[in-house]
């Protein structure tokens, strides 16, 4: 994958851009503010969200895999892989 930068807005939308152009390469909706810095592990993004939900993706597509109930909202993550 080319070199990429994930993030999460308060639109509800987890972003993957190219780092070199910044083109949109796949966005996630959430339910609600992507409010956590992302971790990757193992080609897996973890982001946090406003409505106490931590979201797992592949990294690569933007497809979801899991969306795991937290009791109150995630705003940090720490660890994963350097991009």
């Amino acid at each position: 994958m080319a070199d990429v930068r994930f993030f999460g807005g308060d639109d509800g939308f987890v972003y993957c851009l190219n780092a070199e152009n910044g083109k949109k390469i796949w966005t996630f909706r959430t339910n609600g503010m992507g409010n956590s810095s992302p971790a990757i592990v193992n080609g897996l993004l973890y982001v946090g969200s406003s409505e106490d939900s931590l979201y797992v993706l592949n990294a690569n597509d933007g497809r979801f895999r899991l969306k795991f109930g937290a009791a109150s909202s995630v705003f940090c993550l720490t660890g994963g892989e350097q991009r």
